[in-house]
């Protein structure tokens, strides 16, 4: 079967669900490399609101390429099974509102009217109330997933499941390549992991121990200071993090921090030549206070772009790169502290940070000036203290959140 026209071997996702966007953790258990490219339609009330057109519309394509089995093997009848498994959860996740539907996607670069060959048919999930069409056809409209052959059916071996080993040990197997897991089992590996137990899990990072220093960072800067570290195996000794009212600044301090912050991400991007971005940033008004109706405007974009630079680009990620991101992400459900923590193994190339000095006061408050171009520390000096920040238009409005006492 030829993959470009079989939709469904790859899911196409847009607007919110597009990486870095606020709904792509739903996805992003997938392992993969998302490639950036374009499909036909037109923009209506929100990114999420397309509808028929011939606009060029932002898209991610994400391929789970069949295995090179033949069609009657044991092993493609597995995949199958998994596949027809996949669409039936994605399903589920995106909701009666959306139907799945095959659709052209053209990689990033492509003159359509010069190269209709290069178009790749995909899944995607569109808004049901712009699709008149798709609402009473909606089950002949999915693709469906390559038909299994009638021949007598090879179980096989069920993936461990938690039950069956517990989560340490389903990490080892993954970050070993011993065995592959799914990512989404690892969403509570460090919050339910005793920060006793990270150095035999992450000891051996490939990015000179920076990860496992951060993390040991986070767990010290949140302990309750009228508790001692919890006895290992004693009954609630999960990691749990939330911005503590002993760590808090003064409200000049979280706008400095904040502007160094946007400072960094605008570097960044000038120096991967998006220059309209990073001069977007630039050009920012810091005020303080939470937008009611923020507008996102072109700084807004620039974040975003940010965000795929950091988390995207470069090499191919290894499978064990999601299965940590999902852990990193289960700490508080925040991206902040998992682009901080996962940083310079998302970009190794980096500079390595020069050791600095600790307990003084510039120290203390994140402010220290020689510090490498991107290690977005401002961003988790920021989040630890409770200020946070969001785009409106031209401005970056910087803001509190509650804190608890500990």
């Amino acid at each position: 079967m030829n993959e470009a026209k079989d939709a469904s071997s790859a899911l196409i996702a847009y607007g919110s669900y597009a990486p870095g966007g606020e709904n792509h953790a739903r996805l992003a258990f997938f392992a993969g490399e998302w490639r950036k490219g374009f499909v036909l339609g037109r923009r209506h009330m929100s990114d999420d609101d397309i509808g028929p057109g011939e606009d060029l519309i932002d898209a991610w394509v994400l391929e789970f390429p069949r295995p090179q089995a033949d069609v009657n093997s044991p092993e493609y009848q597995a995949w199958a099974r998994r596949l027809s498994d996949l669409w039936m959860g994605l399903d589920n996740v995106m909701g009666k509102k959306m139907a799945r539907h095959s659709r052209p996607w053209w990689p990033e670069g492509v003159d359509i009217s010069a190269d209709a060959g290069a178009a790749k048919m995909a899944s995607i999930y569109l808004p049901l109330h712009r699709f008149d069409e798709l609402v009473n056809q909606a089950d002949e409209s999915q693709p469906v997933p390559p038909a299994e052959p009638e021949p007598e059916l090879v179980s096989e071996p069920e993936l461990a499941t938690e039950e069956d080993f517990d989560l340490a040990t389903l990490w080892r197997q993954t970050y070993t390549g011993e065995k592959e897991n799914d990512h989404s089992h690892f969403i509570r590996l460090i919050k339910d992991t005793h920060p006793d137990q990270f150095d035999a899990l992450f000891v051996d990072m490939p990015d000179g121990g920076r990860f496992l220093e951060r993390l040991k960072r986070l767990f010290a800067d949140h302990l309750p200071l009228k508790k001692s570290t919890q006895v290992l195996g004693e009954e609630n000794s999960g990691f749990h993090v939330h911005p503590l009212a002993r760590n808090a600044r003064p409200m000049d301090v979280l706008v400095e921090l904040a502007r160094r912050d946007i400072a960094q991400r605008a570097g960044f991007l000038r120096a991967r030549d998006k220059t309209s971005h990073a001069e977007a940033l630039d050009n920012l008004t810091f005020v303080t206070g939470k937008p009611e109706h923020p507008e996102w405007e072109i700084a807004g974009d620039a974040l975003d772009a940010f965000a795929d630079e950091v988390r995207y680009s470069g090499p191919k990620r290894p499978s064990w790169h999601y299965g940590l991101k999902e852990a990193c992400h289960g700490i508080d459900a925040d991206y902040v502290l998992q682009d901080w923590l996962m940083l310079f193994l998302l970009q190794p190339d980096l500079p390595q940070p020069k050791p600095r000095p600790r307990g003084g006061l510039i120290s203390r408050l994140g402010l220290r000036r020689e510090s490498p171009s991107l290690d977005l520390e401002p961003a988790y000096s920021l989040w630890k203290a409770g200020g946070r920040y969001e785009i409106d238009g031209k401005k970056c409005c910087v803001y509190e959140v509650e804190r608890r006492e500990g």
